[in-house]
């Protein structure tokens, strides 16, 4: 008997190759109506509904700051309805630095659909290469 797993990793790799599409609309098909995204606390508050979320997510920071952005999945691993990536994030920003970051991302399914998303990542070095802080 399937714990819906295998289900789940694959809702969860349309999500990013969406993402990576810029495809919002097939994006939020793939999000409940009030899904829930968590970033990390120190960039913003979290995001709710499924229209904000997938606007967020495709016209964020990183649209607005980075070019050339490549998003690959290290580790995708699934316990029935609980989805975990490892991503390394590649990009430059638009003066030409490069940004290279590993995410820890956490999905929660439910009705066969993304319902909640957590967020880790290295927040400070992320605002460093974007230049949203400086050094200490």
């Amino acid at each position: 008997m399937s714990d819906g797993s295998e289900q789940a990793k694959g809702i969860v790799q349309q999500f990013f190759d969406a993402r990576s599409a810029g495809d919002a609309e097939a994006l939020a098909a793939l999000l409940s109506a009030d899904v829930v995204w968590v970033p990390p606390p120190s960039l913003r508050s979290p995001v709710e509904g499924v229209e904000n979320v997938s606007d967020r997510l495709v016209n964020g920071v990183a649209a607005a700051t980075l070019n050339n952005v490549q998003r690959r999945i290290l580790h995708m691993v699934a316990e029935g309805d609980v989805v975990v990536t490892r991503q390394r994030f590649l990009s430059e920003t638009r003066g030409g630095e490069r940004y290279d970051n590993e995410y820890v991302w956490m999905f929660y399914l439910s009705g066969g659909r993304i319902s909640r998303i957590e967020e880790y990542t290295d927040t400070f070095h992320a605002a460093l290469t974007m230049g949203m802080a400086q050094r200490l």
